[in-house]
């Protein structure tokens, strides 16, 4: 199986649910991107704004 690959077009919708988010808390807390995928991110020109991600492996 492959890695999840961010395209352009999910990379924009991660950063407006983003955005979204940290409208609707307060400043004082800080948000964190984490990727829960089966098989790993495949790292691209859009993966760095993941901070986290976790495998099937890290779960189970």
């Amino acid at each position: 199986m492959d890695e999840f690959a961010i395209t352009k077009e999910y990379d924009a919708k991660l950063r407006h649910k983003l955005q979204v988010l940290m409208d609707s808390i307060k400043r004082k807390r800080n948000p964190h991107l984490t990727l829960i995928t089966t098989y790993g991110l495949q790292r691209n020109e859009y993966s760095g704004h993941i901070q986290k991600s976790l495998t099937m492996d890290d779960l189970f």
